[in-house]
């Protein structure tokens, strides 16, 4: 379409009616504004007149326009009237020979140079829509052109049959700008008279997509879509294609669109999850399992809706899911769990299952194997290749922890050289795993565990002090900075008695005959023989409470 077919299009476009301006008009907030003499002038009427003193309202207090009878806000005279500019987005309808034609527009009004002042209107989008086409022009400069009656210039552009190129989604209509509609009852005897306004509206009277909606009701039944309660594909439609897999979008019968026949379709309103039981539906028949509704409905109790899941299952074991379902509904009462009501419920039977297979996955055992796939006590076998997964995952992290404890061992050999030491029937040790000391924080039920990625990064230094004999068994904890105790404690941080600290004496009291020993030695340099032994003097039994 060119230039001058777009033009000679918006010169014949409906005009406004009467009743168009007085349904505008009235979206507007209308004042009373009022002197101290009674002097009254209406903006919903233009009328102005003088009024008892007792009848006069309040500045800002809602009332009766004396004149009309319209609601209204007493506005006192003397004061600004800058911030009583309104601007309203409306959308216009109106029909001729079976077209619809829509037009949105923002609405101004302002009170800086009259009380009664007239409406002016900036035009935004223009749409025709007929059945099977729907065409939409945009205003590129109406962010400044306001006129009497929503008119579109020279400047429209036509953009195209906008849906005919692009199904879904419509991106750029109308942005996302929410109207009021005028001229709602004239798609009466039109072939949108069914499309109504879905969830779309606001509460103050709003709608939102309106036009999205009904241009989309060119090309589909969307009424049909929303009666069988699947709105959810018509948003689809106007915001993304996420079920293109489960609907065909071109067809406008919906048993068509969705591969059902009448009494698949009758059945399908029974439930709730009406898209996840179309889309198992759909995933199972590409497999070769064409299974009934009622039968996907049990599925998604089965699995709990996690139908993805469901499917792998499938999948792997090369099984129909009739087939999971039966063994699964004779293994409900060996699991031994009941769900609310003293009822058996199939769900625990199902995520022992799942369990189960990632177990024998973990093991390495071929579920294609019958015997594999369905022992006959599935919470048996379960508990079984449970310990087994467990015992090789423990020799696993066993033995990271050696790998690990070898690297570290490497990596803080300077540290453990200049900290580690022994003295008086006590040691102190350097821990090389985060492990070691999160266990520490809650053998002695302090907060160290909290250190521990800082005392590998080697940003403070965590130690054990322990009983030379008892070198497995906390005793208390050190933090050091360099050469420096930041902080000493043992047992719930001395607050608690225990055998070792009965009268709660602080634990850099307590062992001060090593801790000074051990601080002479570090200010020393660490000196250590031959062997890797403290260079110290004889040693000597320390007491301690």
């Amino acid at each position: 379409m060119n230039k001058k077919e777009s033009m000679e299009i918006m010169r014949t476009w409906p005009r406004m009616t009467k009743e168009d301006v007085q349904c505008a008009d009235a979206l507007f907030t209308h004042y009373l504004f009022f002197n101290t003499a009674g002097e009254v002038t209406a903006s919903c009427c233009g009328k102005s007149g003088v009024v008892k003193s007792q009848a006069l309202g309040r500045h800002r207090e809602p009332g009766v326009c004396p004149f009309c009878g319209s609601k209204a806000i007493w506005y006192g005279k003397r004061f600004g009237k800058k911030g009583l500019k309104q601007f309203v987005p409306v959308m216009f309808i109106h029909k001729r020979n079976g077209t619809v034609y829509l037009r949105t527009c923002w609405m101004k009004r302002g009170y800086e140079d009259t009380l009664t002042p007239q409406t002016f209107y900036m035009a935004t989008f223009s749409y025709r829509l007929r059945s099977g086409c729907a065409e939409m022009w945009e205003n590129h400069c109406y962010y400044t052109r306001y006129h009497e009656e929503p008119k579109v210039d020279e400047y429209a552009c036509y953009l195209t049959d906008w849906m005919k190129k692009h199904y879904a989604p419509l991106k750029d209509v109308t942005g996302c700008v929410s109207y009021h509609v005028i001229g709602w009852e004239r798609l009466k005897g039109t072939f949108l008279q069914y499309v109504g306004a879905g969830d779309r509206r606001f509460k103050d009277g709003t709608y939102y997509d309106l036009t999205k909606r009904l241009m989309l009701a060119c090309y589909y039944s969307i009424e049909m879509l929303e009666k069988l309660g699947l709105s959810c594909f018509v948003r689809d439609l106007m915001y993304g294609t996420v079920n293109k897999e489960i609907i065909d979008y071109t067809q406008k019968d919906p048993r068509r669109a969705l591969g059902l026949n009448g009494a698949e379709l009758k059945e399908l309103q029974k439930y709730n999850d009406k898209v996840l039981l179309l889309r198992l539906r759909k995933r199972l028949l590409k497999r070769g399992y064409t299974e009934s509704i009622e039968s996907c409905a049990d599925y998604l109790l089965l699995c709990n809706n996690d139908i993805n899941r469901l499917v792998r299952m499938v999948d792997k074991l090369g099984e129909s899911p009739g087939k999971i379902r039966r063994y699964l509904a004779g293994q409900v009462n060996k699991c031994g769990h009941m769900a609310y009501g003293g009822f058996p419920s199939r769900l625990p039977a199902w995520q022992h299952y799942v369990d189960y297979l990632n177990f024998c996955g973990d093991l390495e055992l071929d579920v294609k194997d019958r015997l594999v796939a369905f022992p006959k006590d599935l919470c048996k076998a379960h508990d079984e290749k449970a310990k087994l997964v467990a015992a090789i995952h423990k020799e696993i992290q066993m033995r990271k922890n050696a790998e690990l404890f070898e690297k570290r061992k490497k990596k803080l050999h300077a540290r453990i050289e200049k900290y580690q030491f022994a003295y008086g029937g006590f040691v102190i040790l350097f821990p090389l795993l985060e492990a070691e000391i999160v266990e520490e924080g809650k053998v002695l039920r302090h907060c160290v565990g909290g250190y521990a990625e800082r005392h590998i990064s080697g940003s403070t230094t965590i130690l054990f002090l322990r009983r030379a004999e008892h070198s497995d068994t906390p005793l208390a904890t050190i933090q050091m900075n360099g050469n420096r105790i930041v902080q000493v404690h043992g047992y719930r941080n001395e607050c608690e008695p225990c055998t070792d600290n009965p009268k709660m004496i602080p634990a850099r009291e307590l062992y001060a005959d090593v801790l000074d020993v051990w601080l002479k030695w570090l200010g020393k340099g660490s000196p250590r023989d031959k062997d890797g032994n403290p260079k110290i003097q004889k040693p000597k039994e320390i007491k301690t409470a």
